[in-house]
């Protein structure tokens, strides 16, 4: 009996409102803030299992950008689980190009890599022998005074008043 006291009380004292998930099973929850001067609502996440709390504390998974942002108070709605679908579909259509440029760049870096085979068995001619070029000219820099006995002027900020 006293354990539901207990949940009836945290739930009247601190009410948890749920608001979504997402497509990977995390449950996003806003209650109102605790501390009496803050004017938006506490927006949390709970983690699908505590394995992939550590992956998304360590960085290897991330929440869906949607939800980031709802969660950081820079959406003002929840997004919905039609939006976060067709996002996962752009995603998933991205990674999809993404290999296949992929693989195009490899083949391509392998085709220009081999020797060239001519079909014609024809010896390749010689380049004509390069000219040797001439270095180019150095310009030279005007002189400068010695340095040994140079001061530097006297110099100092005035000060300018307004209106000249």
């Amino acid at each position: 009996m006293s354990s539901f006291l207990t949940r009836l009380w945290r739930t009247i004292r601190h009410p948890t409102g749920f608001v979504g998930r997402d497509l990977e099973g995390n449950l996003y929850f806003e209650r109102k803030n605790p501390v009496p001067e803050a004017r938006r609502p506490k927006r949390t996440v709970k983690y699908h299992s505590t394995e992939m709390y550590w992956d998304y504390i360590g960085g290897r998974r991330r929440l869906p950008a949607q939800w980031s942002a709802w969660l950081s108070h820079t959406r003002i709605g929840p997004p919905s689980m039609e939006e976060l679908q067709l996002d996962w579909a752009r995603q998933q259509k991205l990674k999809m190009n993404v290999a296949m440029i992929e693989q195009r760049d490899r083949e391509d870096r392998l085709r220009f890599a081999e020797p060239s085979i001519n079909p014609n068995h024809e010896q390749p001619t010689s380049p004509e022998p390069v000219q040797a070029q001439t270095p180019p000219t150095v310009k030279e820099l005007p002189k400068m005074p010695a340095q040994d006995n140079y001061e530097p002027e006297v110099w100092a900020p005035r000060a300018r008043t307004r209106g000249t």
